[in-house]
């Protein structure tokens, strides 16, 4: 089976593998980055541990994959 992308083209198995492991390389320094400036703004007392908690918790509960808003709650 081909596929073929607007952006890349015909895709095959190496464009998958390479594509693939730079987006986890990405996330995986995109999450770096996300710790050390949320550690570096509690060390400085801009913003509260329990901020951050409550955050991501409702970033959590609200999201859904399917952009239909309030999936896991209600």
């Amino acid at each position: 089976m081909r596929l073929v992308t607007l952006a890349e083209g015909e895709v095959n198995e190496l464009h998958v593998g390479l594509k693939s492991t730079m987006n986890a390389l990405f996330v995986k320094d995109l999450a770096a980055k996300t710790h050390r400036g949320i550690r570096g703004r509690v060390e400085k007392g801009k913003v509260s541990v329990r901020t951050i908690i409550d955050d991501a918790l409702f970033a959590f509960f609200w999201w859904s994959p399917e952009g239909s808003g309030a999936s896991a709650v209600g």
